[in-house]
């Protein structure tokens, strides 16, 4: 009985429902099992997802920097007309090529190291560049509204989100060693490494604001300490970025 049961019985290649064999059609998912695609060679709905990743994030941040950016310029054209009135005021924009340095960081981020990570996508994954959107976006509005202390405020919310996106990652990653094997090699020292610039920032961050709020110094020098943290920034990612690039 159990012979015959084989014999008659298969299963489908898409979702592993049992299939009669005479039918030919899942009856869970409705495929055909005489669809060319499902041969032997061709790749698992598992494979699919983790080849359709790095194109579907990458994408996703890449519209939402976009319109961070896009608010940025905004601002700096705003700066910039403040030269005809009279009014002109250096610190902000200097407060505005700094935030690009940040923008700009999240984008290398995202590009390199999901393109070398093999992951799942999950909800969090859709999530998170949303929130780096909206950490972008709030202390671009305070350069607008020209309030000093509340721009340093609220740039650590930026940072928070890059750790739970570093944390979040590198645990997808570690979820299959086997394909992720070489980039976890390569990458797992980094992770702590980035975790503590985050944390490192953010503290700074709000020194800079607390120092803006109970003083009122509108300092220029913090500006400029601002503008070079964020190169910095840029320097600390290609250096430890590129050992994804050896081979």
């Amino acid at each position: 009985m159990p012979e015959s049961s084989n014999e008659t019985v298969k299963y489908c290649k898409n979702c592993g429902a049992p299939v009669n064999c005479e039918v030919y059609t899942c009856p869970v998912c409705g495929l055909s099992q005489n669809n060319p695609i499902f041969n032997a060679n061709s790749p698992t709905y598992f494979d699919r997802l983790l080849d359709y990743m790095p194109t579907y994030y990458v994408t996703l941040v890449s519209i939402i920097q976009s319109i961070a950016l896009g608010l940025l310029f905004a601002a700096l054209f705003n700066e910039l007309s403040n030269i005809a009135r009279g009014t002109f005021d250096p610190i902000w924009t200097i407060l505005i090529f700094g935030v690009f340095f940040i923008i700009m960081s999240i984008w290398i981020t995202y590009t390199r190291l999901t393109s070398a990570m093999r992951i799942i996508p999950q909800t969090m994954d859709g999530v998170i560049p949303f929130f780096f959107g909206l950490t972008e976006a709030i202390p671009i509005f305070f350069i607008s509204l020209h309030e000093l202390a509340w721009f340093y405020l609220s740039l650590p919310a930026c940072a928070f989100v890059a750790i739970v996106q570093y944390i979040h990652s590198f645990r997808q990653a570690r979820l299959l060693p086997e394909k992720n094997r070489e980039f976890l090699e390569k990458m797992a020292p980094w992770e702590l490494k980035a975790i503590q610039m985050a944390v490192i920032r953010a503290s700074i961050f709000i020194f800079f604001g607390l120092i803006e709020a109970f003083f009122l110094l509108n300092s220029l020098y913090l500006a400029i300490i601002f503008l070079f943290l964020n190169v910095f920034l840029i320097i600390f990612l290609d250096r430890s970025l590129k050992v994804l690039s050896e081979y």
